[in-house]
């Protein structure tokens, strides 16, 4: 499996909280040196940061796809209450 393959992997895992490589490697059954080289290719890309020994995720990265899966958990409540509201407006056969 290819590191691009693995970076959701990453973000799912590291949006909900900080890890250790110990902890990615266990959660992703892959070696701790993969981990590590992941690693590195992501902080190049800005996807996360690393801070006394755990990985967390860069909330402010310039890749799209983070701020989106983020936004996809956040606040479930709310959007369910849009989505009511939303689909209260429309009537049988509109499109």
């Amino acid at each position: 499996m290819s590191i691009y393959t693995r970076e959701n992997e990453y973000i799912q895992i590291l949006s909900k909280r900080d890890y250790s490589v110990k902890e990615l490697a266990k959660a992703l059954f892959i070696s701790e040196p993969t981990v590590r080289r992941d690693i590195i290719a992501m902080k190049d890309k800005e996807l996360i940061s690393c801070k006394r020994g755990m990985v967390s995720l860069n909330a402010n990265s310039p890749d799209k796809r983070i701020p989106m899966f983020i936004r996809n958990i956040e606040n479930p409540e709310a959007k369910i209450k849009i989505a009511r509201k939303a689909a209260s407006h429309i009537k049988n056969g509109e499109n």
